[in-house]
C-alpha cells in the first residue's frame, strides 16, 4: 500500500515537494497545499462526517472531505 501524498509549499505557496501526508501533521509537520470544500443542505446546514475513533489523525471529530489540485486526495478538518 502506497502512503497519500500532499504537495509541500514555501510561505508563498510555491510547490517545493511531496510528502507522505501523516508526516505533515506530526509535531515539527510541515507546510503543505490543502483546501477546505463546504457543503450545505436544503436548510442552510453543514454537512460533516464524523472521523472514527480509531484514526491516528483528529479521531473522532468533524470532517468533510476535498480535493486538492493535482488529484492528491485529502482530509480536511473543520473546526
Amino acid at each position: 500500500m502506497s502512503e497519500e501524498l500532499v504537495i509541500l509549499v514555501d510561505e508563498n505557496d510555491n510547490p517545493i515537494g511531496t510528502e507522505e501526508k501523516v508526516k505533515c501533521h506530526l509535531p515539527n509537520g510541515k507546510l503543505h497545499r490543502a483546501f477546505t470544500a463546504l457543503l450545505f443542505d436544503i436548510d442552510g446546514r453543514l454537512v460533516l462526517t464524523k472521523r472514527a475513533k480509531e484514526k491516528m489523525l483528529w479521531p473522532g471529530l468533524g470532517w468533510n472531505i476535498c480535493k486538492p489540485s493535482k488529484g492528491i486526495r485529502r482530509i480536511c478538518f473543520i473546526r
